[in-house]
């Protein structure tokens, strides 16, 4: 049980910009059409055959220290010519896959026997220092405004006596 995958790369220009409008022409290429109508190509990099119980995380990973061992984040954009929808299964839209699908497994998504085209982008994202003991202070300090004793009465050993009006408890019939 497995599946295809293509494998194709962002071309970046002279500008270190990315070309954005992509077509695959039946050789495996991606035509870029750039604003003076140059058509730019880029061969597919490689077509991997991949296991279906394996999740889709796994395959990000592999492709990242495989292709971008410098960067830290995989972006993958599908542009497969057609959205395989199957009754019961999630489905991989056309354009950036979000990240909420990285824990499922292939076999969720596909039956066997089909192929997808990926267009990969590896960049580095920055990770926040979470500082444990910075936020731990923060969390457990009360504001000065709040006053619990503001309720209460000046002497709690008071007593206190219990009144009884006749309008808390209204006839019912």
């Amino acid at each position: 049980m497995s599946i295809k995958i293509k494998i194709f790369k962002y071309e970046i220009n002279e500008n270190n910009e990315i070309n954005q409008n992509n077509e695959i022409n039946k050789n495996n290429e991606i035509n870029q059409n750039n604003k003076n109508n140059e058509i730019n190509q880029n061969k597919f990099i490689e077509e991997i055959e991949q296991d279906l119980n394996i999740k889709f995380i796994d395959v990000k990973k592999n492709l990242l220290e495989k292709y971008f061992p410098e960067s830290n984040v995989l972006e993958i954009n599908n542009i497969t010519e057609r959205v395989y929808k199957d009754y019961g299964l999630l489905f991989f839209n056309l354009g950036v896959l979000p990240s909420t699908n990285d824990n499922y497994l292939l076999s969720k998504f596909t039956i066997p026997d089909r192929t997808f085209s990926f267009l990969i982008k590896g960049y580095n994202q920055e990770k926040k220092d979470f500082n444990y003991k910075e936020n731990k202070k923060k969390i457990n300090q009360l504001p000065k405004i709040m006053n619990f004793n503001k309720y209460q009465d000046k002497n709690p050993n008071e007593k206190k006596e219990f009144i009884m009006d006749m309008n808390d408890f209204p006839p019912l019939g």
